[in-house]
């Protein structure tokens, strides 16, 4: 299965991928961060209501980067007739299908995973990355003692 996995990753065009990855992952964030300082500034809205919207923007952008997904991995392969090749290996088809779904899964998780990252960089700063994760241990901050943390 990691073999057709491997197989799907190859076949794919990555460059467009990934500038798709990054455009809706920047406008995603764009626009989380819109709402969320437009709450800040007062416009009778409660923070509550303002991540329920943000969330409803992130489920409608992954949505859509794993449709356009879907059509680069699967619609453009029965588009342009490489899929009977692809059929005319000795595997079942099931398997193919699977090994291109979970490669959508598994693309979409990564993204869902950097746009969590670059959520908590862009809006706690580095140092909310260490101390969310607790990457200093029990002992603190090295430079927690001078005042810089």
């Amino acid at each position: 299965m990691s073999n057709l996995i491997s197989l799907e990753w190859n076949k794919l065009k990555k460059h467009s991928i990934m500038i798709e990855a990054i455009i809706y992952l920047f406008s995603v964030l764009r626009t989380s961060f819109l709402f969320l300082t437009l709450i800040d500034f007062g416009f009778n809205e409660s923070y509550e209501s303002a991540v329920h919207l943000v969330n409803l923007i992130h489920r409608m952008a992954f949505t859509l980067f794993g449709a356009t997904l879907i059509n680069q991995i699967v619609i453009d392969e029965y588009k342009n007739k490489t899929i009977s090749i692809v059929y005319s290996y000795p595997l079942k088809r099931e398997k193919i299908i699977l090994a291109k779904v979970l490669l959508i899964f598994s693309l979409l998780c990564t993204a869902t995973f950097l746009l969590y990252i670059d959520f908590l960089f862009y809006h706690h700063g580095f140092t909310c990355f260490f101390r969310h994760f607790n990457v200093w241990g029990r002992y603190g901050h090295p430079f927690s003692s001078y005042g810089f943390y």
